[in-house]
């Protein structure tokens, strides 16, 4: 689902992007992706080979309603438990109708357009990220079906995924833990902001300069729980009064224009290529391209896109896990839609199943002392304005 505001583009200028760090293996990807998109001439036609149980039938078609939001016209296919073909039609997010499939027609969505759920493993799963997505939907309902938002390409990867640097000075990263509403010190009213997640509802944060937004989980901000519906419509509110980049993961192009359709957002939009194969990258200047386990939203996107914009970075609302909070980290109340947040783990449960807090925060760390070591030798300036129980940003306080 890789695309982008500026232009649209051949599979040549696809690459231009990649720095030799990337390597064969990514350029591969690339190539095949596009070459993915050149064969489902019937890009709304979806198919799902594996069985959809009858309990639940109504949970899938509501998750398919909202990762199909963007597409004019879309058609699904799919078996249910007992063998018996379905048919779906979705219409900008709305199913329009629902009727009875059969084998011919699974057969030629399975060949002309594109397929949802696939059983490939290994390296293939990685060279085939548009054709053949892999999932299965008995395990996905429950573990992370969050994932079945890359489905939502009419037309992947067409766009360039270069990043032209602005050259400015100083910024804010504003994260969303309880120091955050230190923004509002008279101190950084006049800096530009790079802002995360769920910080746009704050109206307050609204009146100042935000340069960009980042948002790239998808089991909290691209889902179907009412967390997920929250922050969509905050961010379309948001875009109506002001624009401002916003930074995404590419695989979520679909959900994310539909969220703002009619807005006439495409110049504001960065979408963001993530994938195992591509390097821990602190600084975009090579093209928008990040190592899927490069962590959160702060080492994904945030200090990669302050890096290649500005050469000194002021830290803000990144506050870290204390050891009697057992879970990620606290968050601060205007920025974050607290009763809400129980809503994503009911409806993406296999996504906290699997959560170590601790190991995360540990994961996290050792992630940052990379990141913000390459960016000072690159010559960037990094202030911790405020006490934190990350180690590495600790480092990097200079105290009242």
């Amino acid at each position: 689902m890789k695309s982008d505001s500026s232009s649209s583009a051949g599979g040549s200028r696809f690459t231009e992007g990649m720095s030799a760090g990337e390597g064969l293996r990514g350029s591969i990807s690339v190539l095949l992706a596009r070459l993915s998109g050149w064969l489902a001439p019937v890009p709304a036609w979806f198919a799902i080979p594996q069985k959809i149980g009858k309990d639940v039938q109504a949970e899938f078609e509501r998750r398919a309603a909202n990762y199909f939001q963007s597409l004019a016209q879309a058609q699904v296919i799919y078996r249910d438990e007992d063998g018996t073909y379905g048919n779906i039609e979705l219409q900008y997010g709305k199913v329009t109708g629902r009727r009875p499939g059969s084998a011919l027609r699974m057969l030629l969505h399975l060949c002309l357009g594109r397929i949802l759920s696939f059983r490939l493993r290994g390296r293939l799963q990685q060279l085939f990220p548009q054709k053949f997505y892999v999932i299965a939907w008995d395990d996905a309902y429950r573990f992370g079906a969050w994932r079945f938002a890359a489905a939502g390409a009419v037309r992947p990867y067409d766009g360039s995924f270069r990043e032209t640097p602005s050259g400015g000075d100083s910024v804010v990263l504003l994260g969303t833990g309880p120091s955050a509403e230190n923004v509002f010190d008279d101190a950084y009213s006049d800096l530009p902001i790079i802002a995360c997640n769920t910080s746009i509802k704050s109206r307050r944060l609204l009146e100042r300069n935000i340069f960009a937004l980042c948002v790239l989980d998808a089991a909290f901000f691209m889902g179907s729980s009412k967390y997920s519906e929250a922050f969509r419509g905050a961010l379309r509110e948001a875009f109506q009064i002001r624009k401002f980049r916003i930074y995404f993961d590419a695989e979520h192009s679909g959900i994310i224009r539909g969220t703002l359709r009619g807005l006439d957002c495409e110049e504001w939009l960065r979408p963001i290529w993530v994938a195992s194969h591509f390097r821990l990258a602190e600084t975009f200047r090579h093209g928008r391209f990040q190592n899927a386990a490069a962590g959160n939203i702060f080492t994904q996107a945030m200090l990669p896109v302050g890096a290649t914009h500005f050469r000194k970075l002021k830290l803000i609302g990144f506050d870290g896990k204390s050891k009697d909070v057992n879970y990620f980290w606290k968050h601060s109340d205007e920025f974050q839609f607290q009763d809400l947040l129980p809503t994503v783990r009911e409806c993406e449960p296999g996504f906290f199943a699997k959560v170590d807090y601790d190991a995360y925060s540990t994961k996290h760390n050792d992630v940052l002392k990379t990141e913000l070591s390459a960016i000072e030798a690159a010559g960037v300036e990094i202030e911790m304005t405020h006490r934190t129980f990350i180690p590495e940003l600790a480092l990097r306080y200079k105290g009242e």
